[in-house]
């Protein structure tokens, strides 16, 4: 059964949509870009910790390139209900059976699979599950097994505070949680209590913010909308009572070992975006998941681009996958290549 909340509904998008399984959870989705699309589909699978409303800010982008993305919740996030498999039992492959279902309710027979960041490796187990369904995978700036991030290549280059959601999650659960309660709500309240005029106009913004690539985001034409499809989307990924719990786990999920290898993966049609400036998911993680698919995957190097401005760039990857778009027509110096 599916349910929406009219409200969210515009030409670009239907962001609160819900679809409930037989078994009474419930998947939240999104419609992003054109209602009827002439391409196929593409399925998004958020960031962590984030939610289904992350697609949002390259509605409009979608919709002029007549294009269509179906962005879901992970479960205990935004419109999903929580799992109920016990995490101990759990693996990326449980969220890979929601996208199933969720596909097979929309009736797609075929489509794109892309996962962002944390999103990735549920894109993997989907790839893995399901891989005559998928026309093509795009993996974008996209985490990788645990050890990859634990790859001394990879380490030196990741962000203090990446290093410290990486390791504390898995080592300290209960630090990390103590930590998460006392920090997070704050920086909430302060993410979706400013307005982008305050925020823009803030003496750190102009005077340091505003110099980075991703500062130059909400400086664009579209940044107002930009910054409040960003604080919606903060708002979303922390609606539920028990986001605390949720989030640990998903920063838990991350670290266990997949129940399938990269070299598993049959699916055709695999393409690795990864930003030359990215700190969060450096391009080695990149280089590493190519490898270990045995060069079926096709590795391209962003220059220029942050962890943050990647997704921003979603249609071209998008188009990429579908063969429409040829690669390095972008205006910056893109590298690709399927061997490093």
């Amino acid at each position: 059964m599916t349910t929406q909340d009219s409200g969210s509904l515009r030409e670009d998008r239907d962001e609160n949509l819900t679809l409930v399984l037989p078994n009474g959870r419930t998947i939240g989705y999104a419609r992003y870009g054109a209602a009827y699309s002439p391409h196929p589909t593409t399925i998004y699978l958020h960031g962590y910790p984030s939610s289904r409303l992350e697609a949002a800010t390259v509605s409009q982008q979608l919709l002029a390139a007549k294009l269509q993305v179906i962005s879901i919740d992970r479960p205990g996030l935004g419109l999903s209900t929580p799992s109920n498999t016990p995490f101990d039992e759990r693996t990326v492959l449980h969220y890979a059976e929601d996208v199933r279902a969720l596909a097979n309710h929309l009736d797609l027979k075929r489509f794109i699979i892309m996962g962002y960041s944390g999103g990735a490796p549920s894109a993997f187990a989907c790839a893995y599950l399901m891989p005559k369904r998928l026309i093509g995978v795009a993996i974008v700036s996209g985490f990788g097994p645990y050890e990859f991030a634990m790859n001394k290549r990879v380490w030196r280059k990741l962000w203090w505070l990446n290093k410290l959601g990486l390791t504390l999650p898995v080592n300290h659960p209960k630090l990390y949680t103590s930590i998460y309660k006392a920090i997070v709500p704050w920086a909430v309240n302060r993410a979706t209590s400013t307005s982008y005029e305050k925020e823009i106009n803030s003496f750190s913004f102009r005077h340091f913010a505003s110099k980075t690539e991703d500062g130059k985001l909400m400086l664009q034409q579209d940044g107002k909308q930009v910054y409040e499809d960003g604080v919606r989307n903060v708002e979303e990924t922390f609606r539920q009572a028990n986001f605390t719990q949720t989030h640990v786990e998903e920063a838990r999920l991350l670290a266990k070992p997949w129940p399938f290898t990269l070299e598993e993966v049959r699916a055709e049609n695999v393409k690795l975006f990864y930003g030359m400036l990215d700190v969060n998911v450096p391009i080695e993680v990149g280089e590493m998941i190519r490898d270990a698919m045995g060069g079926r995957a096709l590795l391209r190097r962003v220059e220029g681009a942050t962890h943050a401005t990647m997704p921003t760039r979603a249609v071209e990857w998008i188009r990429e996958v579908l063969g429409l778009e040829e690669i390095g027509t972008s205006k910056d110096e893109d590298k690709t290549d399927g061997k490093g």
